[in-house]
């Protein structure tokens, strides 16, 4: 099913909103808002994904001073259900954070507010060369990039017997990890094997408060 029939069948059945938060009196409201889709996304159930704490709210409010900070928040019958949070720095669009309510995945929120951030950037951002989907290799980034590039983690063992067996160990696991992974993506099971844990996880954690998903 496409973006555009998503969008109208949904528009068909609940009142549908889009709003962008920019300006520094307005980071409360967002950050509340936001905070109602994280609680519900398979983000915070794997222990990440934004928090409505004093960091982030003080981080936000620098990129809205600054006129930077671009927040999306979908609304579904006026109940947040997806967000991007994103900022402008010179000719460059990035992506800082996204969620959706897993409650809502069969509407495709994340997708169709995705739809309508690029819409908005090309209508009223004249002057953006770039966009930063940021770090991650979701499959949408796959799609819609033509440009990545690989991070790494440098370690530094002493150089003392215990320093080796350190090392030998981590090079070991290391490659266990890479050998079982490329195998997993030669033979197209990567994404199969993520979606099935990550949704057990989800269907697991949210039984608890008896909600079906």
């Amino acid at each position: 099913m496409g973006i555009r029939t998503i969008v109208q069948r949904g528009l068909e059945q609940w009142k549908i909103t889009f709003c962008c938060y920019k300006n520094e009196e307005e980071i409360s409201k967002l950050c509340e808002d936001i905070e109602k889709v994280a609680r519900n996304s398979f983000l915070r159930i794997l222990g990440y994904g934004f928090i409505n704490n004093t960091g982030n709210k003080n981080i936000l409010s620098i990129l809205a001073k600054r006129g930077w900070l671009h927040g999306y928040i979908l609304y579904i019958d006026e109940i947040p259900c997806a967000y991007y949070i994103c900022f402008i720095y010179k000719d460059i669009f990035y992506f800082r954070s996204s969620g959706f309510d897993v409650r809502y995945k069969n509407c495709s929120p994340g997708v169709v507010l995705l739809k309508h951030v690029l819409e908005d950037i090309y209508k009223r951002e004249k002057n953006i060369r770039e966009i930063d989907w940021g770090i991650g290799d979701r499959i949408f980034k796959k799609h819609l990039g033509n440009y990545s590039f690989k991070v790494g983690s440098i370690y530094i063992f002493p150089p003392r017997f215990y320093g080796f067996i350190l090392n030998c160990t981590k090079g070991l696991l290391v490659f266990i990890k890479t050998f079982i992974r490329a195998i997993l993506i030669k033979f197209g099971w990567k994404d199969k094997i993520s979606s099935y844990w990550r949704q057990r996880l989800i269907k697991k954690q949210f039984s608890k408060y008896g909600i079906k998903v």
